[in-house]
């Protein structure tokens, strides 16, 4: 026992230590002997109220501490369940995190190859333009050559025709000649 424990019973003690000795003094006379007994038991008394009192504050003491417990317990209980709700949403929140970057990465995908598509398409676009323009200038080039090409032979069909009717009128005036002569010699 430690020293405060022992000194709080001290008074205790010694009033049990006088009463045995006025006992087993045996030239006591009755009077000490009923004086002793009647100390011992008003502090027997005393002793008594204040175990009833501590076993009463301590039975309060272990009422509270036993629904704290149950309390403890019953929280305990609620966190674990919320803990594994938890646990459970982050597992789900993972899962779908999980899902939504695969849904990313295919969409990416097709964006890139979306992409890499209008890439090949306008390239074709620009080369297709540029053999458009190429060709469109070299057919001017080559229209205009036509045109002078045509506009000579036209010149020359002209010329043709000018000499063919420059011909035809000379042959209706060698004609007109002949006929002219033809009467006059029959």
């Amino acid at each position: 026992m430690s020293k405060k424990k022992a000194d709080a019973f001290t008074a205790e003690q010694d009033v049990l230590k006088e009463a045995r000795q006025a006992l087993n003094n045996t030239g006591s006379e009755r009077q000490t002997l009923a004086d002793s007994f009647s100390v011992l038991c008003d502090e027997y008394e005393k002793l008594l109220e204040e175990a009833k009192f501590l076993t009463k504050v301590s039975d309060k003491l272990e009422s509270k501490l036993n629904k704290a417990n149950e309390e403890l317990v019953s929280k305990n209980e609620n966190l674990t369940t919320e803990v594994e709700s938890k646990e459970s949403q982050l597992g789900q929140t993972l899962l779908t995190n999980k899902n939504l970057r695969k849904e990313k990465s295919a969409l990416d995908d097709k964006q890139n190859q979306l992409q890499m598509t209008l890439i090949i398409i306008i390239a074709v676009l620009l080369i297709a333009m540029v053999v458009f323009i190429w060709l469109f200038f070299k057919m001017s080039g080559d229209v205009d050559s036509l045109t002078k090409s045509n506009e000579d032979k036209k010149a020359k069909i002209e010329q043709m025709a000018k000499d063919i009717d420059a011909a035809n009128a000379s042959n209706k005036a060698n004609s007109k000649d002949e006929k002219a002569k033809q009467p006059k010699e029959e």
